[in-house]
């Protein structure tokens, strides 16, 4: 077989998805990993095929397989987490995610928003909240849009009572020039919610 015969066979598998060919996507992906049953990247996409498909267990049993070939594999720990929450298992989702979050280390901030997001699926908030300051830092930092992440900061410090904090994240929303006037009402209603439940804001 000719060389990466079985990624440009999981490439097209993928493409094909994304046009509608389902049952040759299928195809595609099976003679991927006929060509190269040991090749991570293959059984990578293998499961992100079934993912896009919701055969969830297909998804688990390809990403898996990655995992055997590579362990640690961060491509394979994201498409199993985010198979996992799709399939209704957040708990195992977020452990998985943090499993790709400690790989991943603090600096990845597509890692850090899907930890954030399945943390908050597990009920998991004081890591969700981790990485979501996190996440607020680095896009400061960087000179990136930081109000979407600055609402679910503020949205999770409610949740477990901080109205201060809280408060702080939704005010600093609030001044970002670009909101949408949806967005505008959504916080403009959160200030005033936790103002009026927090009384003092002695927390």
């Amino acid at each position: 077989l000719p060389r990466d015969r079985g990624l440009d066979l999981s490439r097209l598998a993928l493409l094909l998805n994304l046009i509608g060919q389902r049952a040759a996507a299928r195809e595609y992906a099976a003679a991927a990993i006929t060509a190269e049953p040991q090749n991570p990247v293959v059984r990578v996409g293998a499961a992100a095929l079934a993912l896009a498909q919701k055969d969830y267990p297909r998804a688990v049993t390809e990403a898996n397989a990655a995992l055997k070939i590579r362990p640690g594999d961060p491509a394979a720990l994201d498409v199993l987490a985010r198979t996992l929450a799709a399939a209704g298992n957040p708990d195992a989702a977020w452990r998985v995610a943090s499993d790709l979050k400690s790989r991943a280390g603090d600096a990845d901030m597509n890692v850090l928003f899907l930890h954030a997001r399945l943390a908050n699926a597990a009920r998991a908030f004081g890591d969700e909240q981790d990485s979501l300051e996190r996440l607020v830092q680095l896009a400061t930092t960087r000179g990136l849009p930081a109000v979407d992440f600055r609402i679910y900061l503020g949205q999770c410090y409610a949740r477990q009572g901080l109205a201060r904090p809280a408060l702080e994240q939704f005010e600093a929303a609030a001044r970002d020039p670009h909101l949408t006037a949806p967005q505008k009402r959504d916080i403009a209603t959160a200030i005033a919610t936790i103002r009026a439940r927090a009384g003092n804001l002695g927390d």
